[in-house]
């Protein structure tokens, strides 16, 4: 698992290619101090961490997982 604001190397780079950040994104409709959780996406996956600790570890799932858990929300809305 990857630690919060843990450096990953792009499957795009090279050997000596650079690596970059993840943006984490926190939803719009969060309070400042709300239970909340942060996604930063990546060409094959989304990374998932908790807002209110970013030290935890990340929860990593693949960007087709999560597509679909997304359109299944979409769909009991």
């Amino acid at each position: 698992m990857l630690r919060a604001g843990a450096w990953r190397k792009s499957t795009y780079s090279g050997q000596e290619g650079a690596c970059l950040e993840a943006s984490w994104r926190k939803s719009t409709y969060s309070q400042q101090e709300g239970a909340c959780l942060e996604a930063a996406l990546t060409p094959a996956e989304v990374l998932v961490r908790d807002s209110k600790d970013p030290a935890l570890p990340v929860q990593q799932h693949p960007a087709t997982a999560w597509r679909a858990f997304l359109n299944h929300l979409v769909r009991l809305a």
